[in-house]
């Protein structure tokens, strides 16, 4: 048995707010990276089956894009 090290992995990701800019110039539904978010509320865009909420981080990577707590983030994540 032998010990490992998980790659670093660089990936994208923004907040709320940096998102609801960027789709407020987009058409409603708005595809983002190969994703199409549905906005149902000012605080709230449906992705698939998960809901992106104001306060939350937007990580997209390895062909995902999936929303996480703001402090989860900072916990695990740091700028690239």
């Amino acid at each position: 048995m032998g010990l490992f090290i998980k790659k670093p992995t660089v990936f994208e990701a923004m907040t709320f707010d940096e998102f609801d800019n960027m789709a407020s110039e987009m058409a409603q539904p708005h595809v983002y990276g190969g994703f199409l978010f549905t906005k149902e509320s000012d605080d709230c865009y449906k992705i698939g089956s998960n809901r992106f909420y104001r306060g939350q981080m937007l990580v997209k990577e390895e062909g995902m894009a999936y929303p996480m707590s703001m402090d989860d983030f900072n916990d695990t994540y740091a700028p690239a």
